[in-house]
């Protein structure tokens, strides 16, 4: 079972606010990325992982009044998964790179940067929708 915390909608306002900012952010670096010399890459990947993240919390919020706090990543896919596929995916996709971006020495790809701006510009759409 999924470790979760309540929310209220002050806590769903300052999620969508740090979904929103974190994203800002990333756009903002889309024009420095080269994707020959992988610059830049992978803060860009990073600061759109945690907006997906945080558009997830708010997704969620509005729907149980509750968002994932566990570590383990197929838990928190699955807990959103039970009533939004849609935005599961996204979620997935993204934290599907993030260790690779994050915690590793490898570098990721170029495919992996467009996945996963597609990604955190839906799931952010579809969090300031609600």
């Amino acid at each position: 079972m999924v470790r979760t915390k309540p929310c209220s909608p002050e806590v769903q306002a300052a999620r969508l606010k740090k979904a929103n900012d974190f994203l800002e952010a990333a756009i903002q670096l889309e024009p420095l990325i080269d994707d020959e010399s992988g610059a830049f890459r992978e803060p860009y990947i990073v600061l759109c992982v945690h907006a997906g993240i945080a558009a997830s919390d708010v997704i969620c919020c509005n729907r149980y009044r509750r968002h994932s706090i566990d570590g383990d990543h197929d838990a928190a896919v699955d807990y959103l998964k039970q009533f939004d596929s849609e935005n599961a995916g996204y979620l997935e996709v993204l934290l599907d790179i993030k260790s690779t971006a994050s915690y590793t020495e490898h570098h990721s790809s170029h495919q992996h940067r467009l996945d996963v701006g597609v990604a955190a510009k839906a799931i952010v759409a579809n969090a300031n929708r609600i």
